[in-house]
């Protein structure tokens, strides 16, 4: 083709756009393709795994309630999920957002404002922890570190695991008291019940129910669990339903808070103590 006439094809309007869409998607494969240097975290959980992978020079903002490790309490803080400061995570210029699922449009939102690559990912179950370190892994190029992780805590899950047969005590989560909240069978804490090996006796398919005290007691629970600030909800069904079989049994148990109700790093501490607190 001549020169004029070459000319004339790069110029043409259709050609022109082709070629913009196409410099945009080598662009962005080019920046996927880089590690994340400058991460966001807007969940403990997620916090605690980049911390695990050695990323902890990469982390440059968290949330208040990012308390593990003891390093996370040094990093900037950008408030919480339902009190996010969006201006302070625009000046901590990040190439990378993680965040657990929540108010998508505020998180697009933010990620378009820095220009950040945003992942939401998932922390509803146990096995979402392996998926999520896969996930981190390859964002920040410590595949072999997460592999390794993942490996690690599938072992000693699976030695926690209790052993199919025997009597499975029925089992109900206080999450919180006034009003009464539980956990549904799709959740976090009803995968450690399970695993632990105890019977969630609450039947409902959501995560985090509201309950009727009228419904725990025709549930009858074996054991009820808590986490510590329920301490003082658990123990007021001493006095008010001394009927439950988990009142006359003793077995009105609380639980570490943080280490419970993260699926994470520290998800065979959360089993280990869900199984000590069945027996």
């Amino acid at each position: 083709m001549k020169l004029p006439a070459f000319k004339r094809c790069v110029q043409h309007p259709i050609v022109v756009l082709v070629l913009a869409l196409l410099a945009l998607l080598l662009s962005n494969n080019a920046h996927a393709a880089s590690p994340a240097r400058r991460i966001v975290s807007l969940g403990p959980a997620l916090t605690e795994m980049l911390f695990a992978l050695g990323l902890d020079q990469q982390v440059v903002g968290v949330t208040t309630y990012c308390n593990f490790p003891a390093a996370a309490l040094a990093k900037p803080k950008i408030g919480d999920a339902l009190h996010l400061n969006e201006e302070r995570v625009i000046s901590l210029r990040p190439d990378l957002i993680v965040s657990v699922e929540g108010d998508r449009t505020r998180l697009d939102r933010i990620a378009k404002l820095t220009g950040a690559r945003l992942q939401v990912l998932p922390t509803r179950h146990v096995n979402d922890i392996w998926g999520n370190f896969r996930t981190l892994g390859a964002l920040t190029g410590r595949a072999a570190e997460a592999a390794a992780q993942t490996a690690k805590l599938q072992a000693r899950v699976a030695a926690l695991t209790a052993k199919p047969g025997g009597t499975s005590p029925g089992v109900f989560y206080m999450v919180w008291d006034q009003p009464l909240m539980t956990a549904g069978q799709d959740s976090y804490l009803n995968d450690l019940i399970t695993l632990a090996g105890g019977r969630n006796v609450v039947m409902d398919r959501s995560s985090y129910p509201s309950f009727s005290w009228e419904a725990l007691l025709a549930a009858n629970p074996d054991v009820i669990l808590g986490p510590r600030n329920m301490d003082k909800g658990l123990k007021a069904l001493e006095g008010r339903y001394p009927a439950l079989k988990a009142v006359q049994g003793h077995k009105l148990r609380t639980l570490p808070d943080d280490v419970i109700s993260r699926p994470g790093p520290r998800v065979a501490e959360a089993l280990a103590a869900v199984r000590a607190a069945l027996r």
